[in-house]
């Protein structure tokens, strides 16, 4: 895979897929071994400026609520669907739980949202994130 090749000029975002990787690679489709190539794409689209990639379908109903779970926390923004009985629980998958919201919020208090309070360098990607989860807590309330 060449991610980081393909991540670049007039590319706005990467999108994993993981049935034509799987046939290429021979690889099964588990959360092990696609690990890797969904990092690869996360990493390319940081190193390239891009927007975080979106992820495959669930190519298994049985599967679909790990694999919404998994998506966001290896770094993905979004997933693809494959019929429109699975979009609510996809993007329930996406939105911050209440618990990150209120961490986020106290986060951005204690540290001050231009960083203003940051007094050790552990402070600022506590920050960053804290303002990711924020601004991602806003979009989904417009409904975007």
């Amino acid at each position: 895979m060449a991610a980081g090749g393909i991540a670049g000029a007039g590319v706005l975002r990467l999108v994993f897929g993981v049935g034509d990787f799987c046939r290429d690679t021979a690889m099964a489709p588990d959360a092990v071994g696609l690990a890797y190539p969904r990092a690869q794409l996360v990493i390319a689209s940081r190193a390239a400026g891009i927007a975080a990639p979106i992820d495959s379908p669930t190519l298994d109903d049985h599967d679909l609520e790990d694999d919404t779970a998994r998506s966001p926390a290896s770094g993905m923004t979004g997933m693809r669907c494959i019929r429109s009985d699975q979009v609510g629980l996809v993007n329930s998958g996406f939105i911050s739980s209440a618990g990150e919201d209120q961490w986020a919020q106290a986060v951005i208090a204690r540290l001050g949202e231009d960083g203003a309070g940051v007094r050790v360098r552990s402070d600022r990607p506590l920050l960053h994130r804290a303002l990711r989860i924020r601004l991602q807590v806003q979009h989904y309330a417009r409904g975007a």
